[in-house]
């Protein structure tokens, strides 16, 4: 019984280190993640990389959002699942050179 609540202590988080985690720290964590994952090529789904993202869930959709915001990443959901992709360095030429315009995010049942 010892092994088993030393095994389950061992194994989860600890909350100091969720709690301290910057902004940046989670916007590059996505980013090397969806680069790992393929994600310049295709879609990733959100579930494959997520566990490797450090920081709280709200902390890791805000970052989604200000990726996008961004334009350093695509995000749709089809269904359930939300599929990301990375920007290509195109894409954010474009996005420089049309300033800070507010993006508009299409919902599609």
């Amino acid at each position: 019984m010892t092994a088993a609540t030393t095994a389950t202590i061992a194994t989860r988080p600890a909350a100091s280190t969720t709690a301290k985690v910057t902004a940046d720290e989670i916007d590059t964590a996505i980013l090397a993640a969806l680069a790992d994952a393929g994600g310049a090529q295709r879609s990733v789904r959100w579930t494959t990389i997520e566990r490797r993202i450090p920081g709280t869930v709200w902390q890791q959709e805000c970052a989604l959002v200000r990726l996008w915001n961004a334009e350093r990443i695509y995000a749709v959901k089809v269904g359930r699942h939300l599929l990301l992709e990375l920007s290509s360095p195109i894409d954010a030429m474009i996005a420089a050179k049309r300033g800070r315009t507010a993006r508009v995010m299409p919902v599609v049942p």
